[in-house]
């Protein structure tokens, strides 16, 4: 029985996250990946046939498993939460950071900035979902611009927050959110 592509390909982003985090993204090669993955070279090149693609891919991965993380939150919540506060709560748990996966966009980027596009479509989709949460549209803004400080302080470890500060700066958005949001 043949392997499942998907899982494959999964395995193979995972792994060059993992790599760019432990060596840094200058060490990211397809054979590193491929190592990292216990496949071989052919099997990594079939899936992703230059670095190119495989960092591109890393991107739209990452991207796809933080929109699904946030359509599971709302879900979850039986649809009681607006998209903002999936967004933001999702963007505070340590656990759904996705620090890891990260670092595959750092590594994206420094080898070819033109796959920022795909992350500035997404990020404008996401503005639209934020300014039509039901909170004022400039709000919703400072809100989303909020989580998205708190990643990238993470994503860097520059100046991150205690679990207590998180704990009590998600509260507080969270709080803004529920108090602010307009109910028809």
């Amino acid at each position: 029985m043949a392997k499942d592509p998907s899982a494959t390909k999964i395995k193979l982003l995972e792994a060059a996250a993992q790599v760019v985090r432990e060596k840094g993204a200058s060490q990211l090669t397809l054979e590193a990946v491929a190592e990292k993955a216990n496949v071989s070279k052919g099997g990594l090149l079939y899936h992703y046939p230059n670095k190119s693609m495989l960092l591109a891919a890393m991107v739209t991965h990452l991207m796809e498993s933080f929109e699904q993380a946030i359509e599971s939150q709302i879900a979850q919540s039986g649809s009681k939460i607006t998209w903002l506060e999936a967004f933001v709560a999702m963007s505070f748990d340590p656990n759904h950071s996705q620090l890891v996966e990260s670092a595959g966009i750092l590594a994206a980027v420094a080898n070819d900035p033109s796959l920022l596009e795909p992350l500035r479509e997404r990020y404008k989709a996401w503005q639209g979902k934020a300014e039509a949460s039901g909170l004022d549209p400039n709000l919703a803004t400072i809100v989303r611009l909020a989580a998205d400080g708190l990643w990238f302080t993470e994503l860097f470890n520059v100046s991150p927050l205690t679990d207590e500060q998180r704990s009590q700066v998600l509260d507080a958005l969270l709080t803004l959110i529920k108090e602010r949001t307009k109910h028809d």
